[in-house]
């Protein structure tokens, strides 16, 4: 299981020299967190990337929450 960061996905649906990231990550071991959705969707101008982008992200698993009590 592997929690792409934001800054990743970003790199990743960027138009230009987008990032391979299946080269990086399988991608049946990629997941995601809603914090995350919601920081690369809000990057979008763009309504028929920003729903692929959408569909693309809610397809993946989605954990509850990437980080523990400890880390507060």
């Amino acid at each position: 299981m592997t929690l792409v960061d934001t800054s990743v996905w970003i790199a990743t649906f960027r138009r230009r020299a987008p990032l391979d990231l299946e080269r990086w990550v399988p991608f049946d071991e990629i997941v995601t967190c809603l914090p995350v959705v919601q920081e690369v969707l809000q990057g979008f101008r763009d309504e028929a990337a920003y729903l692929r982008a959408a569909e693309a992200m809610f397809a993946l698993p989605i954990v509850e929450s990437p980080l523990g009590e400890g880390v507060v």
